[in-house]
């Protein structure tokens, strides 16, 4: 089977290195407590990072959390923006 804490644990070594595709996926970990523990907080602030790189599923998985008050306050305007960001990436 799958073994999450192992996948968990390289997507935080990629995450060290600043990869953004690492950053995203260690964000989804939190988000579902795939391999760690739920913690929405965290996942937002890995989203941020990857999105500051310009990962469009960072990006788009921020204004998710901003859409809905996942780790984050509500703030529909922020969403809509992330989500514009990320569709321009294609």
């Amino acid at each position: 089977g799958v073994d999450l804490k192992r996948a968990a644990s390289l997507y935080q070594q990629a995450a060290d290195k600043g990869h953004a595709n690492g950053l995203n996926n260690l964000g989804l970990c939190y988000e579902y407590g795939k391999g760690v523990g739920v913690d929405l907080t965290r996942a937002a602030s890995l989203y941020q990072q990857a999105a500051d790189k310009g990962d469009e599923y960072g990006l788009y998985n921020l204004g998710t959390c901003y859409e809905v008050g996942k780790g984050v306050g509500v703030d529909l305007k922020r969403a809509a923006s992330l989500y514009q960001q990320a569709a321009d990436k294609g």
